[in-house]
């Protein structure tokens, strides 16, 4: 198999950025079509904090290009990381596109953004009799979570009982 980088990846070997491409074409690497054997044609994309990753393989050839994350929209930085691989790959988005098999997308932003607690205010809607679907997806409740390490405790939820309409608690 081909690998292609884009000048934004830096030289190979440059540390943390090196170590997660070689995690992403790992687990790329893998992905074939499982009545045929053959692998896939696929888009791959991460979005972090500081860049968007994208790996293409198509027809067994690996592409890799970052572009810069948006955090004001994500589906900027998203499109933007397609349209810098493709042209890495020496193809417009109309000839990629119709190509390709799968599109897998990820994020570390979402994820930081619900651990650190600075996304927007949420509300579970649902219908009657549901209300405490978040609650029980939760888990077992108390002080501390059976078989956690050293008492650990779960975190405060993100949706408060008085997010979730219909809870008796949110009167």
């Amino acid at each position: 198999m081909t690998e292609r980088r884009s000048q934004a990846d830096g030289p190979k070997g440059s540390g943390v950025a090196d170590r997660r491409m070689a995690e992403v074409r790992a687990a790329v690497a893998t992905t074939t079509n499982g009545s045929t054997g053959t692998a896939l044609n696929s888009i791959d994309i991460d979005v972090g904090g500081t860049f968007t990753d994208f790996v293409l393989t198509l027809d067994g050839e690996r592409t890799i290009a970052k572009a810069p994350t948006t955090p004001y929209d994500l589906s900027v930085c998203f499109m933007n990381a397609i349209e810098e691989g493709a042209a890495e790959a020496g193809l417009t988005l109309e000839e990629l596109l119709p190509r390709i098999d799968v599109v897998r997308y990820s994020t570390t932003v979402a994820m930081n953004r619900l651990i650190e607690r600075r996304g927007p205010r949420v509300a579970l809607i649902t219908t009657e009799g549901h209300e405490d679907a978040i609650l029980i997806g939760r888990g077992p409740s108390g002080p501390t979570a059976p078989g956690w390490p050293n008492g650990a405790t779960w975190p405060p939820s993100t949706s408060p009982n008085r997010s979730c309409p219909g809870d008796s608690s949110s009167a």
